[in-house]
Protein backbone atom coordinates (compact mmCIF):
# COMPACT_ATOMS: atom_id res chain seq x y z
CA UNK A 1 0.00 0.00 0.00
CA UNK A 2 1.81 3.61 -0.91
CA UNK A 3 1.34 6.28 1.41
CA UNK A 4 -1.06 8.32 -0.46
CA UNK A 5 -3.63 5.20 -0.25
CA UNK A 6 -2.44 4.68 3.33
CA UNK A 7 -3.51 8.61 4.32
CA UNK A 8 -6.24 8.68 2.75
CA UNK A 9 -7.88 5.40 4.48
CA UNK A 10 -7.00 6.48 7.59
CA UNK A 11 -8.28 9.98 7.30
CA UNK A 12 -11.35 8.39 6.03
CA UNK A 13 -11.46 5.98 8.91
CA UNK A 14 -11.04 9.08 11.38
CA UNK A 15 -13.80 11.50 9.83
CA UNK A 16 -15.94 7.92 10.00
CA UNK A 17 -15.16 7.40 14.02
CA UNK A 18 -15.11 10.79 15.12
CA UNK A 19 -18.40 11.33 13.43
CA UNK A 20 -20.11 8.76 15.39
CA UNK A 21 -18.64 9.34 18.45
CA UNK A 22 -20.10 13.14 17.80
CA UNK A 23 -23.41 11.96 17.37
CA UNK A 24 -24.18 9.41 19.45
CA UNK A 25 -23.06 7.66 23.23
CA UNK A 26 -23.60 4.63 21.36
CA UNK A 27 -19.59 3.23 20.52
CA UNK A 28 -18.47 3.62 17.47
CA UNK A 29 -18.26 -0.68 16.60
CA UNK A 30 -22.05 -0.86 17.56
CA UNK A 31 -23.07 1.85 15.21
CA UNK A 32 -20.85 0.29 12.12
CA UNK A 33 -22.58 -3.08 12.79
CA UNK A 34 -25.91 -2.04 12.81
CA UNK A 35 -25.42 -0.26 9.17
CA UNK A 36 -25.20 -3.80 8.09
CA UNK A 37 -27.90 -5.66 10.79
CA UNK A 38 -29.96 -7.72 8.50
CA UNK A 39 -33.67 -6.56 8.00
CA UNK A 40 -35.89 -9.27 6.00
CA UNK A 41 -38.53 -6.06 5.43
CA UNK A 42 -36.00 -4.04 3.82
CA UNK A 43 -34.64 -6.95 1.53
CA UNK A 44 -37.06 -6.69 -0.98
CA UNK A 45 -35.11 -3.10 -1.92
CA UNK A 46 -32.40 -5.36 -1.40
CA UNK A 47 -30.11 -3.06 -4.14
CA UNK A 48 -30.42 -0.44 -1.98
CA UNK A 49 -30.04 -1.02 1.67
CA UNK A 50 -27.56 -4.33 0.97
CA UNK A 51 -26.00 -3.75 -2.43
CA UNK A 52 -22.27 -3.89 -0.76
CA UNK A 53 -22.90 -7.11 0.66
CA UNK A 54 -24.87 -8.91 -1.92
CA UNK A 55 -21.29 -7.76 -4.50
CA UNK A 56 -19.53 -9.61 -1.30
CA UNK A 57 -21.65 -12.80 -1.69
CA UNK A 58 -21.34 -12.98 -5.47
CA UNK A 59 -17.50 -12.04 -5.22
CA UNK A 60 -16.94 -14.82 -2.57
CA UNK A 61 -18.78 -17.46 -4.46
CA UNK A 62 -16.87 -16.70 -8.05
CA UNK A 63 -13.88 -17.01 -6.05
CA UNK A 64 -14.29 -20.27 -3.98
CA UNK A 65 -14.84 -21.75 -7.72
CA UNK A 66 -11.82 -19.90 -9.69
CA UNK A 67 -9.40 -22.45 -10.97
CA UNK A 68 -11.91 -25.32 -9.33
CA UNK A 69 -14.11 -25.01 -12.65
CA UNK A 70 -13.76 -24.34 -16.13
CA UNK A 71 -12.79 -20.78 -16.55
CA UNK A 72 -14.79 -20.42 -19.53
CA UNK A 73 -18.17 -21.77 -18.29
CA UNK A 74 -17.39 -19.89 -14.70
CA UNK A 75 -17.41 -16.71 -16.54
CA UNK A 76 -20.01 -17.80 -18.79
CA UNK A 77 -22.58 -18.41 -16.01
CA UNK A 78 -21.64 -14.80 -13.84
CA UNK A 79 -21.55 -12.39 -17.15
CA UNK A 80 -24.31 -13.75 -18.79
CA UNK A 81 -26.59 -15.54 -16.41
CA UNK A 82 -25.69 -14.03 -12.89
CA UNK A 83 -26.12 -11.00 -14.37
CA UNK A 84 -29.93 -11.01 -14.17
CA UNK A 85 -30.41 -13.20 -11.69
CA UNK A 86 -32.16 -12.18 -8.78
CA UNK A 87 -31.54 -13.43 -4.93
CA UNK A 88 -34.36 -13.66 -2.69
CA UNK A 89 -34.99 -14.18 1.10
CA UNK A 90 -36.78 -17.54 1.89
CA UNK A 91 -36.68 -16.82 5.90
CA UNK A 92 -34.98 -18.90 8.58
CA UNK A 93 -31.73 -17.14 7.20
CA UNK A 94 -32.37 -19.06 3.71
CA UNK A 95 -31.76 -17.44 0.14
CA UNK A 96 -32.53 -18.39 -3.26
CA UNK A 97 -30.86 -16.98 -6.57
CA UNK A 98 -33.60 -16.79 -9.20
CA UNK A 99 -32.22 -17.38 -12.52
CA UNK A 100 -33.06 -15.65 -15.71
CA UNK A 101 -35.03 -17.96 -18.38
CA UNK A 102 -32.58 -20.00 -20.47
CA UNK A 103 -29.41 -20.30 -19.28
CA UNK A 104 -28.16 -22.44 -21.62
CA UNK A 105 -29.10 -19.92 -24.83
CA UNK A 106 -27.82 -17.05 -22.56
CA UNK A 107 -24.79 -18.37 -21.77
CA UNK A 108 -24.62 -19.75 -25.84
CA UNK A 109 -23.81 -23.39 -24.47
CA UNK A 110 -25.98 -26.71 -25.41
CA UNK A 111 -28.82 -27.71 -23.03
CA UNK A 112 -27.05 -31.54 -22.84
CA UNK A 113 -23.99 -29.50 -21.41
CA UNK A 114 -23.17 -31.03 -18.11
CA UNK A 115 -20.07 -29.45 -17.21
CA UNK A 116 -22.14 -26.48 -17.94
CA UNK A 117 -24.76 -27.80 -15.26
CA UNK A 118 -22.41 -28.52 -12.85
CA UNK A 119 -21.24 -25.01 -12.31
CA UNK A 120 -24.50 -23.00 -12.45
CA UNK A 121 -25.55 -25.57 -9.82
CA UNK A 122 -22.19 -25.29 -7.56
CA UNK A 123 -22.40 -21.54 -8.10
CA UNK A 124 -25.78 -20.97 -6.91
CA UNK A 125 -25.52 -22.54 -3.86
CA UNK A 126 -22.16 -21.21 -2.95
CA UNK A 127 -24.03 -17.90 -3.51
CA UNK A 128 -27.16 -18.72 -1.66
CA UNK A 129 -24.15 -19.93 1.17
CA UNK A 130 -22.11 -16.54 1.00
CA UNK A 131 -25.20 -14.72 1.39
CA UNK A 132 -25.99 -16.26 4.45
CA UNK A 133 -22.84 -15.94 5.76
CA UNK A 134 -22.33 -12.33 4.52
CA UNK A 135 -25.51 -11.69 7.30
CA UNK A 136 -24.08 -13.32 9.67
CA UNK A 137 -26.83 -16.07 9.63
CA UNK A 138 -25.44 -19.59 11.58
CA UNK A 139 -24.19 -22.34 9.16
CA UNK A 140 -26.14 -25.51 8.45
CA UNK A 141 -24.75 -28.88 9.70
Amino acid sequence: MNVFHSTHIHAANWLLFSQFAVESPVSVQENIFAMTQFDPEKFDEKYVYYLEELETAYRNAYNQLHGRVDSTLLKAVDRQVFNESEPFYEGEGKFRLALPENPYERAGVSPDNEAFERVLTEYTERVENELAAVFEFPEEN
